[in-house]
């Protein structure tokens, strides 16, 4: 017997609805690798350790020694911050400064007792290095400090960084230390978060003590961000730390070129003689690569 074509046209509608949806293929645009197109070779450093890398596609474009293991210094404090951004603390919490958060080094000069809010202490532990305002940061976070330094090696430990150890939140111990290889892979991690740069990337901030309410202008130590000569590059996230007069200095630090036209960078330095070396360094290695490469 012949079935009403109503009857056709309902079981041609279930057929079609019931049969599984063929989706459009998302295609990813192709990662861009850099590409050499002169011969130039790297421009001589002085640091004792260094790496370049292309951010989005990994591809390292100039090392020299980058695996030796060596004392961070107060890059410590970019594993600091994000464990206590991840925890998202209320930001207008109000922290104290203890008798335990004054190890000396970079402080910021105030009494026992003093309060900031959380926001604060990000700026503070960032820009001028704080180590009063590190430890109070991570203090932040309710942790007893064993267990907050422990963290900081599980999260180190998840990223694959092997050679990357460390013992208490600000740097000041020489226990903390990393390779500038394994350095540049947490650095891209944190570099990478909004809310860092939110907090990083300022060449001042004023902040207020409690209860007083005392004003204290924090200056950023990274003059990447802040010197004239170095108007031609765009900083989106840098840490530096002091080694000591027989150590030097160490910079992290993300660039891009300001005329929009090149790759943004990852560069470690790790054992410069001075912060200004540093700099000029991570300046030249940065402008050698987008000379001498083409992203394809």
């Amino acid at each position: 017997m012949r079935r009403p074509a109503t009857i056709i046209a309902i079981c041609c509608l279930i057929a079609v609805a019931a049969a599984p949806a063929v989706l459009a293929k998302t295609v990813k645009p192709a990662v861009k690798i850099p590409v050499p197109v002169n011969n130039e070779t790297a421009p001589t450093v002085s640091a004792a350790s260094y790496i370049v890398i292309d951010r989005v596609s990994g591809k390292v474009l100039a090392e020299n020694n980058a695996d030796a293991v060596l004392r961070l210094a107060s890059l410590t404090k970019l594993m600091t911050v994000n464990l206590v951004l991840a925890r998202k603390i209320p930001l207008t919490r109000l922290q104290p400064i203890t008798a335990a958060d004054q190890v000396g080094g970079s402080r910021l000069g105030v009494k026992i007792g003093t309060k900031f809010t959380v926001n604060d202490l990000f700026y503070a532990t960032l820009l001028p290095s704080a180590n009063d305002a590190a430890n109070a940061l991570a203090d932040s976070t309710k942790l007893s400090r064993p267990k907050f330094v422990a963290d900081m090696n599980a999260t180190a430990k998840a990223l694959g960084l092997k050679h990357t150890v460390f013992t208490e939140p600000t740097g000041i111990d020489d226990g903390n230390v990393s390779t500038a290889r394994e350095f540049a892979r947490l650095a891209q991690s944190v570099f990478g978060q909004a809310a860092f740069r939110h907090y990083d990337c300022v060449a001042k901030r004023t902040i207020y003590a409690r209860p007083s309410w005392k004003k204290i202008v924090l200056k950023n130590s990274d003059h990447l961000l802040t010197k004239p000569q170095y108007d031609d590059v765009l900083v989106s996230g840098g840490k530096t730390g002091y080694l000591g007069p027989d150590g030097g200095w160490n910079l992290a630090v993300e660039l891009k070129s300001a005329n929009g036209a090149s790759r943004e960078l990852t560069v470690v330095l790790m054992g410069e003689p001075m912060l200004a070396t540093s700099e000029a360094d991570a300046h030249a290695l940065v402008n050698w690569v987008w000379n001498n490469y083409n992203w394809k």
